[in-house]
């Protein structure tokens, strides 16, 4: 009992001081699009650092991260996966916890 109190702290914790967010931080080298540019040679501009993620219609959607934001978005994505694991933990708990108490009637 006292794992999923502690589950459930880390999970309110991570909600409260933390700003989780869902996605992927990638890094790419792309062509700006002038015609007179170097990339158009294949000396690609970058990194471009960027955010992706499913939409509510599944499509990938983008959002372009400033390098001074890196650090930031990478912690953000990083507390919504502790806080997704400790959720998936509490769930499990909980669906343990309801199957033994539908067992007993």
């Amino acid at each position: 009992m006292k794992a999923l109190e502690m589950k459930k702290d880390l999970l309110i914790g991570i909600v409260r001081k933390g700003m989780p967010v869902v996605g992927n931080l990638s890094s790419a080298y792309l062509p700006c699009g002038k015609a007179n540019c170097k990339c158009q040679e294949g000396f690609l501009h970058g990194p471009a650092w960027r955010l992706t993620w499913k939409d509510q219609k599944q499509k990938t959607a983008i959002l372009y991260v400033p390098k001074k934001k890196i650090a930031q978005v990478a912690k953000a994505i990083a507390d919504y996966q502790k806080a997704r694991e400790a959720l998936r933990e509490i769930g499990r708990d909980n669906l343990s916890r309801l199957a033994q108490k539908l067992k007993k009637k």
